[in-house]
């Protein structure tokens, strides 16, 4: 079943920036899907980690004006608003929480991974970072000022923690 679809794209006070419909990704989604967990396994304080598997990239293609700068965000869906066992993970239902890591080498400029909180529709990816040309960090300035292609989301990790065992097969709404 599937878990948990996330998207990255950037915000500027003036417009959005989007992926370039020209890369042949217009929208990425970070998903979890099956997860299988054995008998043994299914016990209180075990995590399961499932990374993405896609490699898909896009040069980002911006409506900003000229000289405004842009923040990249992380957009979550569904939220999930209750805090889990430990700091960065949210309840997914009565058995699991769930825990979302953007993994450093996918985001210009982040040189840690990001655990993305859940709880709220967009997360600021690199906390205080803004992207322009001035600062040789653009995503939105012109080809030769912008970074891309990039492959934020691609390398993202989901974690799963196991609250409270459960029997049988568990669904998990989109």
């Amino acid at each position: 079943g599937l878990l948990l679809i996330s998207t990255s794209c950037a915000y500027a006070s003036s417009g959005g920036c989007g992926a370039d419909s020209t890369s042949g990704a217009t929208n990425y989604s970070s998903v979890v899907d099956d997860v299988t967990v054995n008998q043994t396994d299914n016990v209180t304080g075990r995590e399961f980690t499932s990374a993405t598997l896609s490699s898909t990239n896009w040069q980002y293609a911006c409506t900003c004006s000229a000289g405004k700068a842009v923040k990249l965000v992380y957009m979550v869906s569904p939220v999930l608003t209750t805090t889990g066992h430990q700091a960065g993970y949210y309840k997914l239902n009565d058995s699991l929480d769930i825990k979302t890591t953007l993994q450093a080498n996918d985001i210009p400029g982040l040189v840690t991974d990001q655990t993305v909180s859940v709880n709220t529709r967009f997360t600021q990816i690199k906390s205080n970072t803004v992207y322009s040309a001035a600062t040789q960090t653009g995503v939105c300035q012109g080809d030769t000022s912008r970074y891309g292609p990039v492959n934020i989301g691609a390398n993202t990790t989901f974690t799963l923690y196991v609250t409270k065992p459960f029997l049988g097969s568990m669904t998990i709404p989109k």
